[in-house]
């Protein structure tokens, strides 16, 4: 066994710790590491599950096993942990205790292919061996988790899944159709890529097509025109004749504004009204959320918001 040489926390504090370690098996209890655990070799320690900052003694009952990566997880602002905190594993054993089963700090509760929040119990985790780039590993949706591992030309399979909550390998799978078709994620994580079978018209009508990876900027191109050419000589006319410049920054700023509408809230009007009438749209079928809509809308606001004040700086500036 493997242990750490932590000592100086009272009088008998080198006793105490081991004490803890012989109660708990030797076992970390947040991840269920052993030292038979193949592949790892970590050190254990005896994290006080009320901080010593907070109080908390030097005794049995405020004591517990944690591997050193997992202690990492549980002082997140503790530097010393900085090297052995990604180490740990994304999610803790199924049956941790409530008091060290904590996710880690930096690792939001979204999954990274759609983008949606879940809890906890809902995401499912891919071990930072299967992908590159990623600190912990990357937490899915069930759902999103099989797309993945359905006929994935990866090594990745149900089994390898971390979780909070057991992964049912039928039910994950078959909920595939309940999340996007295609992923959201921008990054490198090529194992999260994975788009799903069409499985309707109305997913091949609007969801399909290149208006997929398009539809952004024909939106801003179409809309631009419409009000440079139509709305803006109308209802602007003053601004319009004065100068071309305040002209285009008047576009700029109408087409800023109403993009996300026309985009995405108007996106997803149209997909419900297609769905109501399209007799192979199922409710098990993927079907847009107003609350992933406007979720969108306000982060364009947000970068629109940006580059408009950046702008107008500049314009100050010279």
């Amino acid at each position: 066994m493997k242990n750490d040489d932590w000592s100086g926390y009272g009088k008998n504090w080198d006793k105490l710790r081991k004490k803890v370690y012989k109660r708990d098996n030797y076992t970390c209890q947040r991840c269920g590491y052993h030292s038979d655990t193949k592949g790892r070799s970590v050190p254990l320690q005896a994290h006080h599950i009320i901080h010593r900052s907070d109080g908390g003694k030097d005794t049995m009952n405020n004591l517990i096993t944690l591997c050193r990566s997992c202690h990492g997880v549980q002082h997140p602002d503790n530097e010393t942990f900085d090297d052995d905190r990604p180490d740990a594993p994304l999610f803790p054993h199924v049956d941790a205790p409530s008091v060290v089963d904590d996710f880690p700090d930096s690792v939001r509760q979204r999954c990274k292919r759609c983008k949606n929040r879940f809890s906890i119990e809902e995401l499912a985790g891919i071990p930072k061996s299967f992908v590159n780039n990623c600190t912990y590993g990357l937490p899915v949706c069930k759902s999103c988790a099989g797309i993945i591992c359905y006929n994935s030309d990866s090594d990745l399979d149900m089994n390898d899944l971390e979780s909070k909550t057991p992964v049912n390998r039928e039910n994950t799978i078959k909920n595939r159709y309940k999340s996007h078709p295609y992923s959201f994620n921008n990054t490198t994580q090529n194992i999260v890529d994975k788009s799903r079978e069409c499985v309707n018209k109305s997913e091949k009508l609007l969801l399909y097509n290149f208006t997929r990876k398009y539809g952004t900027w024909i939106t801003i191109v179409l809309l631009g025109l419409f009000i440079h050419f139509i709305v803006s000589p109308i209802y602007f006319p003053q601004s319009h004749e004065l100068s071309s410049l305040n002209s285009l920054v008047d576009t700029f700023i109408l087409t800023i504004l109403f993009v996300p509408l026309i985009r995405w809230l108007g996106a997803t009007i149209l997909y419900k009204m297609i769905t109501a009438f399209d007799a192979t749209h199922k409710k098990s079928h993927y079907t847009p959320k107003i609350t992933t809509t406007i979720s969108h809308m306000i982060e364009f606001y947000i970068y629109a918001f940006i580059i408009l004040s950046v702008i107008g700086i500049f314009s100050l500036i010279i």
